[in-house]
């Protein structure tokens, strides 16, 4: 996979305006990448998938890359003569950065718990998988919304990831409420419940900044 930017270059800035609007088109390419990162995580964690573990560390590189570069490039005092709505969009771009950035940090964590699972031998229980299964997939679902709301300035899909944060912050406290339950039920193995109950935070932490990108995106319009 080619490492570094695609978008961005010094020479832009003899144009702000098109500076601006290639700098967005590589902070969506992040976002891209990091959401390929979250899906990979989750098939991982989800199918004892080594070659997705691989995928993730492979990109975490390739984003971190991306990341040191784009924040250098939208940070560059050269914006200076944006218009009004420039300099709005300027804003939630360099705070959706660094969500995007937390966002590839959290599918990091998700295949660290997948590897530390598949090394102990550690199955999760029939219930256990089939409530992260729903969560992975809400948690997909919230971050390719925000990614949308960030491309398309649409309030519609921003009222939707924050309907989504709901439901991911309600599926986080009955999950671990059923994980108790199974602790103390003796039907789940002590170690993998604590990989379990890591794994539902991190999750959460996505749909967390999903909607901070959701947010800043419907400020700057």
């Amino acid at each position: 996979m080619k490492r570094g930017t695609e978008f961005i270059d010094e020479k832009l800035f003899v144009a702000p305006s098109i500076a601006l609007s290639q700098g967005e088109k590589e902070v969506l390419r992040m976002g891209a990448l990091t959401y390929e990162m979250l899906d990979k995580a989750a098939s991982a964690l989800l199918d004892d998938k080594k070659e997705a573990i691989a995928k993730v560390k492979e990109l975490e590189g390739i984003v971190d890359e991306i990341y040191h570069a784009i924040d250098k490039f939208l940070g560059d005092g050269r914006f200076v003569n944006l218009n009004e709505k420039e300099f709005r969009k300027l804003a939630y771009l360099k705070h959706s950065l660094n969500d995007i950035e937390r966002v590839g940090d959290h599918a990091n964590n998700l295949v660290e718990l997948a590897e530390n699972k598949i090394k102990k031998a550690l199955p999760f229980s029939r219930d256990a998988i089939e409530e992260l299964s729903q969560m992975c997939a809400k948690t997909k679902m919230i971050y390719e919304k925000a990614l949308v709301a960030l491309e398309g300035e649409n309030e519609e899909v921003v009222n939707t990831v924050r309907g989504l944060e709901a439901e991911i912050d309600r599926m986080q406290r009955v999950f671990e409420g059923n994980h108790i339950r199974r602790l103390e039920n003796k039907t789940c193995n002590p170690l993998v419940g604590i990989i379990f109950v890591d794994i539902l935070r991190n999750l959460e932490r996505v749909g967390d900044h999903s909607t901070n990108i959701a947010n800043a995106v419907l400020l700057g319009f």
